[in-house]
């Protein structure tokens, strides 16, 4: 099933349940009862495991619960150590750690932080880095060296290879020459990593990596390269997937995708090899990478909506609600 987070009007947000074959909604998907306060104004982060990583809008990135919405059951996650007010931008991510049977969040601050432990400065902020456990119930701060990435979307749940992934700019020591790069976060060692883009996928700008998620099982790359050097060639989008986890040279090109109809952006990738637009009129279709077929979900939804996997579970069974301080 799909999680589907759309504004049906102003000052309005829903959340449904899509069939995952048919796309129809399947039924409304209702939060715990504490968290309705919050329900205009709030960003999903992730979905796994039938969980939910949700923030406020207002405090994004520091007001998190982690919630299974199929029980009514959520926990508020702990707050920060951090001085927000000396906070910028926030960064998040969203797992399922196997290897530990743990939930956790990653989240990166940058802000002004220049005289606090554990700080890396990079394109003229300084970042710190936390991780939480659901197990523990608590953030611990994760030591980075210097940082030479700067994160593009605010949000990642793509986790491949025990490892959190966002689409990212490189920059070198002078912050100059700036490329697309995708970042792995590896729950394993705690470390970060640099993963190149396919070579021949003509991927130099930001905007040229149009899309990244998990496409048959493997990390997958939207490329839409318009121009080349500055002369038009096309509205084609390549498909590439990394067979070889960390191999940059088993990046290989699944389809060559030609779309006759004007695209906002990529949504995401189905586990039934699909991919969900959203087109310029704002309406969602899915492309199917078998029949080339596309077909839309008849729905008109905002750009700033979200569509995520969601599984319904048990998870989170022996959470108690705790009141939520306004």
């Amino acid at each position: 099933m799909f999680l589907f987070r759309y504004h049906p009007g102003p000052d309005q947000q829903s959340f449904n349940l899509l069939n995952g074959r048919t796309f129809e909604i399947d039924s409304p998907l209702t939060i715990p009862p504490a968290l309705q306060r919050w329900k205009k104004n709030l960003r999903v982060v992730g979905s796994c495991r039938g969980v939910v990583c949700v923030s406020e809008l207002a405090s994004f990135g520091f007001n998190l619960y982690l919630c299974n919405p199929s029980i009514w059951k959520y926990r508020t996650l702990p707050p920060s150590g951090i001085n927000v007010s000396l906070a910028k931008t926030v960064f998040l991510g969203f797992a399922y750690h196997s290897q530990e049977s743990n939930f956790k969040v990653v989240r990166l601050t940058y802000g002004v932080f220049r005289n606090e432990f554990r700080c890396s400065r990079t394109h003229g902020h300084d970042i710190k880095v936390e991780l939480y456990s659901f197990v523990n119930n608590s953030w611990k701060d994760i030591e980075v060296g210097f940082f030479p990435w700067y994160i593009s979307t605010p949000t990642s749940e793509l986790f491949v290879a025990e490892s959190l992934h966002w689409k990212v700019l490189f920059g070198d020591n002078q912050m100059q020459n700036f490329r697309a790069k995708i970042l792995a976060f590896d729950f394993r060692d705690e470390s970060f990593r640099e993963i190149s883009v396919p070579s021949d996928s003509g991927i130099s700008r930001l905007c040229d990596l149009e899309f990244l998620g998990v496409f048959r099982g493997l990390l997958g790359v939207l490329s839409y390269c318009p121009y080349n050097e500055g002369v038009y060639v096309g509205e084609n989008r390549d498909l590439w997937v990394m067979n070889e986890y960390g191999n940059p040279d088993s990046w290989t090109k699944l389809y060559t995708i030609t779309l006759d109809i004007g695209v906002e952006r990529p949504l995401m990738f189905t586990e039934a090899k699909e991919i969900i637009f959203l087109n310029v009129g704002r309406y969602a279709f899915v492309w199917n990478s078998v029949t080339r077929n596309i077909t839309y979900l008849g729905v008109r939804v905002a750009s700033e909506s979200d569509f995520f996997i969601f599984t319904k579970s048990m998870a989170l069974v022996d959470v108690t609600n705790e009141p939520i301080q306004v």
